[in-house]
């Protein structure tokens, strides 16, 4: 298993063939709100209170949602 963190990038097919294991990246919850290099500025503007982290297993196809699964805790 190959762990990402706050990697922010689409990665390539070629990438998920070679690593032949399962592949999972952690970060900000911004996604897909507030999108691009630096989401806590305009998150900040629309004043947003709190955030959150996500998890998800990463696929060739960047648009397949295999999140995992969802729970808050203040």
């Amino acid at each position: 298993m190959v762990v990402l963190a706050r990697y922010m990038q689409i990665v390539s097919p070629a990438f998920i063939e070679a690593v032949h294991a399962n592949v999972i990246n952690i970060h900000h919850s911004f996604l897909p709100a507030f999108a691009g290099g630096q989401p806590t500025t305009p998150a900040n503007a629309r004043g947003v209170k709190v955030i959150g982290a996500t998890s998800h297993y990463v696929t060739a196809d960047s648009t397949r949602d295999r999140s995992s699964p969802r729970t808050w805790s203040p």
